[in-house]
């Protein structure tokens, strides 16, 4: 789980990364413009991302693009 927090119409801070049983957390970016967290297990690679829109949070690719947006 990837908990962030805006704290400008487009600033964003990481809060905490936990990850699930079997994986590692690494942090790849802990903003201010984007949070990305890669989560590593034996089997799976799973990259969270997100960015602040208008002080809100939104998921975001490796890129820092919204999907879709």
């Amino acid at each position: 789980m990837v908990t962030v927090a805006c704290s400008g119409p487009s600033t964003i801070r990481l809060v905490s990364a936990t990850p699930a049983d079997g994986f590692i957390a690494l942090v790849v970016s802990p903003g201010p413009q984007y949070v990305g967290v890669d989560f590593h297990s034996a089997r799976a690679e799973v990259t969270i991302g997100a960015v602040c829109m208008f002080g809100q949070p939104f998921v975001a690719d490796d890129q820092g693009h919204r999907p879709g947006g």
